[in-house]
């Protein structure tokens, strides 16, 4: 959580949970259906500019913010439109 806090600001972090939620809206029924799966598709909306701990992080946030439920190795969203 340290790395991440330290490399991405507050607002920083906010624009890009909402980019990935917006993506993520867009992509429908097409959305990632594992946690392995949507940590690749989260770094490739960054450009693989993300390590492994930012991403488990960011993950760990969106399933903190309940806009994810993380089952074992599923994921279901709780995204609105």
């Amino acid at each position: 959580m340290l790395l991440y806090s330290l490399i991405l600001t507050k607002s920083i972090k906010t624009k890009l949970l909402s980019f990935i939620i917006d993506y993520l809206i867009k992509r429908g029924n097409a959305k990632p259906k594992k946690v392995e799966i949507l940590s690749n598709t989260i770094n490739s909306i960054c450009a693989r500019t993300l390590n492994n701990t930012q991403l488990d992080m960011i993950i760990n946030t969106m399933a903190k913010e309940k806009i994810i439920i993380i089952d074992g190795n599923k994921i279901t969203y709780t995204l609105k439109r």
